[in-house]
């Protein structure tokens, strides 16, 4: 909005015919200036608002020369739920407000100036970006740190579930990273969920990361472990061998095989030992790919001839484990 203070300047001699027509008033306007970047919450931000006093014209010496079209004699501001007020002298140049925003959001700021005929210019309305001095806080409620996920039948659908407080930047990102992908969706508060796919392989603990950043780009991360499990046992077995051997000497060590359903049942591990024995030993992966297990190899040392029961076990990635035993005797 522009009024005209002195719509009807006398001018200070008649014009001549020669002289040209009255050029048009230039509109005073009021301006709002607001910090660069983000403000944040509870620290003053400093927001000016500027002035043009227009332009009016009076003859002089045949010519049209420019004076002020109106005087500001106040500067008004309303933002955060206040009006703050600059009758000074100054306020004729522009004001300059501080200002603390009590919350997040994304409020308006009006202004205004007032002439010295009581008549109000506008300035036009500006929007505040009002952050958190902190980056986002986030409550993860599900799934719980190293929750079961069932594959048994397939894929299976993961609700992730948050819980975000109040007063925060709203809204802000929310980015869900698992098996080297991310999906990523805007969250105005207080309560979020979003349902991942985890695929059926490979069994045992996946990652999952939810990373909240605020509009002022200030984020927080968590990452949590679920154990996709299919809900089988991890089955083992033994390749045939002679169950009565002659031995040249003893000790004696006899090296035994077998398989195992490998990567894709999410088994990790073959141990080994001579019953009663409580301690086993690791056995040799010899599977397609190197160190895997659908395949394996153990030298058992047997110490002197006699009949031994040894145990093979099989572990997976879910901690499930399943065993064999067999028995041999040895002869010197």
């Amino acid at each position: 909005m522009t009024i005209d203070d002195v719509p009807n300047v006398e001018e200070a001699e008649s014009p001549s015919p020669s002289i040209s027509p009255r050029p048009d008033n230039i509109p005073a306007t009021v301006s709002i200036g607001l910090p660069t970047g983000a403000v944040q919450v509870g620290v003053p931000a400093r927001i000016t608002l500027s002035v043009s006093r227009g332009t009016s014209w009076i003859l002089r010496n045949n010519a049209w020369e420019p004076v002020p079209l109106v005087t500001f004699t106040e500067m008004d501001l309303e933002a955060a739920g206040h009006k703050f007020v600059d009758n000074s002298p100054s306020a004729g140049n522009g004001a300059s407000f501080p200002v603390t925003f009590p919350h997040t959001g994304t409020p308006a700021v009006a202004g205004w100036g007032v002439t010295t005929t009581g008549q109000m210019v506008r300035a036009s309305t500006k929007i505040v970006t009002v952050v958190a001095p902190f980056p986002p806080a986030f409550t993860w409620v599900a799934p719980a740190d190293r929750a079961r996920v069932d594959v048994s039948r397939g894929p299976a659908q993961v609700e992730v579930r948050l819980s975000t407080g109040t007063n925060q930047s709203y809204p802000f990102a929310v980015t869900i990273g698992h098996d080297g992908t991310s999906t990523s969706a805007q969250h105005t508060g207080t309560n979020y969920a979003k349902t991942i796919t985890l695929s059926p392989a490979p069994l045992g603990p996946r990652e999952i990361s939810v990373t909240c950043t605020d509009p002022g780009g200030k984020a927080t991360q968590e990452r949590r472990t679920v154990i996709v499990d299919d809900g089988l046992q991890p089955a083992v077995a033994i390749d045939d061998f002679d169950p009565v051997i002659t031995v040249p000497e003893t000790p004696f060590t006899v090296t035994f095989t077998g398989t195992t359903a490998g990567a894709a049942a999410g088994v990790n591990g073959v141990r080994y030992r001579i019953l009663p024995e409580t301690t086993s030993v690791l056995a040799d992966g010899t599977g397609p790919t190197g160190n895997e297990w659908s395949s394996w190899r153990a030298g058992i040392r047997f110490p002197s001839s006699g009949t031994y029961t040894f145990e093979i076990t099989a572990t997976d990635n879910q901690g499930a484990s399943a065993n064999v035993s067999a028995s041999i005797t040895l002869q010197v």
